[in-house]
């Protein structure tokens, strides 16, 4: 009961092909590499008996597909504002996340960032970010406030990247 979008990802990662026999420890280092891929909440297994074998069934929980949270902070420094994220997963391919961060306040932050894992055995992945703020540092000389410093700072970053061992 995985979704079209993430089942090949999954395949690669738990690496057990149906019919085969495996050892408890097997089975359970498999489970934890599907879990290590933070698309579910839970994954629960159920036995049965096929003539004269033992077999396990999985049934994954994943999480939505759209996730939004938010919060509210404040410090005698920054003041307060309120944090907004978005993770979107399989929006813009299978296999993808994008993750969007706003700091909506008086001294402003973002971060954009869109990661994709392909390949066959789905041990490639791609993420570009972007990341910005818009602070007003105060500036010190002599352990006296001098000036307040304005930092207007976006940064952008890409990166590629194989998974040596993508089990």
């Amino acid at each position: 009961n995985i979704s079209e979008s993430n089942l090949e990802l999954v395949k690669a990662r738990i690496d057990i092909e149906t019919g085969a026999t495996y050892s408890s420890q097997e089975m359970i280092d498999a489970v934890d590499r599907a879990m290590g891929t933070t698309l579910f909440n839970q994954i629960t297994y159920s036995s049965f008996f096929k003539d004269t074998l033992f077999g396990a069934e999985l049934t994954v929980h994943e999480h939505s597909q759209h996730q939004v949270k938010g919060s509210l902070h404040y410090d005698s420094y920054r003041s307060a504002g309120i944090l907004v994220n978005y993770t979107g997963r399989n929006v813009l391919g299978d296999a993808s996340r994008i993750v969007i961060t706003a700091d909506i306040a008086i001294q402003p932050r973002f971060r954009v960032q869109y990661q994709k894992i392909f390949g066959e055995e789905k041990n490639w992945w791609w993420r570009s970010e972007l990341l910005g703020e818009f602070l007003e540092q105060k500036f010190y000389l002599g352990g006296d406030v001098a000036d307040n410093l304005k930092s207007r700072y976006v940064h952008f970053d890409n990166q590629i990247n194989l998974n040596l061992d993508p089990r």
